[in-house]
């Protein structure tokens, strides 16, 4: 029928033609668990492309090749097509028919041989149950991280609410590399059932992310909304800064411990945050920033309490900002002289290029700068009771709910307080806040900075280039309760909250502040960063 010679090849056993086909591919035997039945097979209701038979075979020789596979229950498989390279080939095999009883039917396989003790079968089920998913029911089980196949422990769990007898069939699309499904025969009432991980699922993204449910009820709630729940690769942070004030302080570092809050099990799952390295000295920083063969930090930890920015360490930072690195930064706490700011300048003119005109915190035009982002708080006190607040001054963090850093993994600060660390002129506002940032704290407060703009910022974030500002480098503690010194407390690697600030009215005006909640909001929002567009690939 090809209009070409044929003739017997005794090495192969097989005709072939002069043509010059291929041949038949040749495989070996296949186990059961390399055959795995797919969709729902309802009785007395033709398949749909839902239904199909995946196969796992190992060619030994290339060639052609045809699959049958019959059930003797009204609906059978069927492919065709060419095996081009010898190794392990997934076959998809379409079903075709109507199955008419229900039960499980013995598969009748041409085109492989079986392994020995293999006798693949396959369920039909009866009608379809009426039946309605409990999204609040939901479980995510098991552990997910980007290149990792799934295995029997990743599964979910829902409750469904059956209101007449038959099967269900609950599955998920393939999201992010990973599907699930799940089927049965359920009675009315209540009942949990479990999807489980579909073969060859394969997280493929470095966060969390949802996944849709979908039933084939064709009454009730059949569609839910699953969080898959993604433990990010190793990463590495670094530090700038010394003592109590920066993150080299046990206090701050016993967030990274394995029972902290960074971890396996903490707040951020990730396998393991640790630390490249930390530097006092601006310039050895900056020469490791700058390094073109050394690791790169995946975030960046400068809280600049003995070493203020200069335009060495600026540069380095803002390349290292451009090429995906994230940095948290708080201000070293400065004198009462308008020229103090300056290094403030320098780190974010570096990062955001020329800056506003600035003003001093009490609205006079004194420090005019060209090329200035900041100011420092020499401000009018108010001495008149009770707003007489001249140091450690509080300063409220906004209602946005929705925004990740007011509301993140640590609480929702919305409506918080963050106090500062000094004599509340030492804080350095920023006038002006570049494109893409959003305040979260406002340099204006009831007290000291009554004269304040409330459009300045004290507390902000660019989304752009993965910078955090606190205007303050503040001492942090593990146990401390004193109102008028270290407001960042760490408890177990955990953050927690005090009773703090506005003296001496600290009795009578301190507030309850999140310092360290907030600093864990900022830091888990630069991991996240960090872990999907960052200076490092995951």
């Amino acid at each position: 029928d090809e209009d070409c010679y044929n003739y017997y090849s005794k090495t192969d056993r097989e005709w072939k033609s002069l043509c010059g086909t291929m041949g038949s591919a040749v495989f070996d035997p296949v186990s059961c668990s390399d055959i795995k039945p797919h969709g729902t097979y309802i009785e007395e209701t033709s398949v749909t492309p839902n239904e199909y038979l995946s196969v796992t075979l190992n060619v030994t020789k290339e060639g052609s090749y045809t699959l049958t596979v019959t059930s003797g229950n009204g609906y059978s498989f069927y492919v065709t097509g060419v095996a081009m390279e010898k190794g392990p080939l997934t076959v998809r095999i379409p079903a075709q028919g109507q199955p008419v009883n229900v039960g499980w039917d013995n598969l009748t396989i041409e085109g492989f041989e079986l392994a020995d003790n293999c006798e693949p079968k396959n369920q039909v089920v009866s009608n379809v149950a009426e039946y309605s998913i409990n999204c609040n029911s939901i479980v995510v089980n098991g552990r997910y991280q980007k290149g990792k196949a799934l295995t029997g422990t990743n599964t979910i769990t829902v409750n469904i609410n059956i209101s007449k007898a038959g099967s269900y069939y609950i599955s998920t699309p393939v999201t992010n590399g990973i599907s699930f499904e799940g089927r049965g025969d359920v009675t009315p009432g209540i009942t949990s059932v479990t999807l489980t991980a579909v073969d060859g699922s394969v997280v493929t993204l470095n966060q969390d992310f949802n996944i849709q449910i979908k039933t084939n009820s064709p009454s009730g709630n059949t569609e839910c909304e699953a969080l898959i729940p993604v433990t990010l690769l190793p990463m590495k942070y670094a530090i700038i800064g010394n003592d109590v004030w920066s993150w080299a302080t046990s206090a701050r570092r016993s967030v990274f411990s394995a029972n902290g809050s960074f971890g396996e099990n903490g707040k951020v799952r990730i396998e393991s945050f640790s630390e490249l390295w930390s530097e006092t000295d601006v310039n050895t920083a900056a020469s490791r920033l700058n390094s073109t063969s050394a690791q790169q930090p995946d975030v960046v930890l400068y809280f600049a309490f003995g070493a203020n920015p200069n335009e060495t360490i600026s540069k380095a930072l803002a390349s290292y900002i451009k090429k995906g690195g994230c940095v948290m930064y708080g201000s070293s706490s400065i004198a009462n002289d308008a020229t103090q700011f300056r290094p403030v300048d320098i780190f974010l003119k570096g990062i955001f290029g020329q800056g506003p005109n600035v003003q001093n915190g009490s609205g006079s035009s004194a420090k005019t700068d060209a090329e200035g982002w900041s100011e420092n708080q020499i401000t009018r006190y108010d001495n008149t009771p009770p707003n007489n607040s001249q140091d450690d001054n509080c300063y409220q963090i906004n209602n946005l709910p929705d925004d990740p850093i007011i509301n993140g993994p640590f609480g929702n600060l919305a409506g918080g307080w963050w106090g500062e660390d000094n004599d509340s002129w030492g804080s350095v506002l920023t006038s002006q806040l570049p494109p893409n940032s959003i305040q979260i704290c406002s340099a204006y407060n009831n007290h000291s900075k009554r004269y304040v703009d409330s459009s300045k910022s004290i507390v902000w974030y660019n989304d752009q280039m993965n910078l955090v500002y606190f205007g303050d480098s503040t001492g942090a503690s593990t146990s401390s309760t004193s109102r008028i010194e270290y407001p960042t407390v760490y408890t177990n690697g955990k953050p927690v909250s005090k009773m703090y600030g506005n003296w001496p009215q600290e009795n009578l005006l301190g507030k309850l502040v999140s310092n360290a909640a907030l600093e864990m909001n900022a830091l888990a929002f630069l991991v996240k960063k960090a872990a999907v567009s960052g200076i490092n690939p995951y």
